[in-house]
């Protein structure tokens, strides 16, 4: 912190983000496609049991249908939110790492999720107001245990243990700082978590 109260950054930038691109972020999206239709056909299931050839076919279709509106509705929200570059603001200080959307990506953000918390719908709402306070992210070094770096997209995703936390993107002149950055507080946690064990 300086005199003044104000946080102290190490490194500041803006990256674009390769919301298509990333393994991660793809891994991330399928999740959030693939879970609500189990959560959907494991309702089905309790609510027509016992199954039968009719009641699985029925089930079957159900989850299709949904499963494809679904899908074209992810895809699209995707894609409007990635149109014309999709851009974040990052952060580094001694504790940990932060990152926003930026500039002209957070404006339309905001607005998407206004839409969507105005629509009336409580799905729309509800989607809206999570998605407005996943606007920031930020990961503390203490919480980091593995990091997986991509130098050809400039991106270091960081974990703990198999979670993703948050996945960096960096410009050119950024990418092997924060990469050293994030090794340093790899290995200041391995060290710590070895000296536990032998305690």
């Amino acid at each position: 912190m300086t005199e003044a109260g104000i946080p102290q950054y190490k490194l500041e930038w803006v990256a674009p983000f390769p919301i298509w691109h990333n393994r991660v972020v793809i891994q991330q999206l399928a999740l959030v496609f693939i879970i609500p239709l189990l959560v959907l056909l494991a309702i089905l299931v309790l609510i027509l049991w016992p199954p039968d050839g009719e009641k699985l076919l029925l089930m079957g279709r159900i989850v299709a249908i949904t499963g494809g509106i679904f899908l074209a509705l992810l895809l699209a929200g995707t894609a409007v939110v990635s149109a014309g570059g999709y851009e974040m603001e990052y952060r580094v200080g001694e504790q940990g790492i932060g990152g926003r959307p930026h500039g002209r990506t957070a404006r339309k953000n905001r607005l998407i999720n206004l839409l969507l918390v105005l629509s009336g719908r409580p799905s729309a709402m509800g989607a809206g107001m999570l998605a407005q306070s996943r606007q920031v992210e930020y990961v503390a070094w203490k919480d980091v245990g593995r990091i997986e770096a991509d130098p050809r997209q400039r991106t270091i995703a960081l974990y703990r243990g198999r979670r993703p936390l948050m996945v960096v993107a960096c410009d050119d002149a950024h990418y092997e700082a924060v990469l050293q950055e994030a090794r340093t507080a790899l290995a200041r946690n391995q060290d710590r978590a070895r000296k536990a064990l032998s305690r």
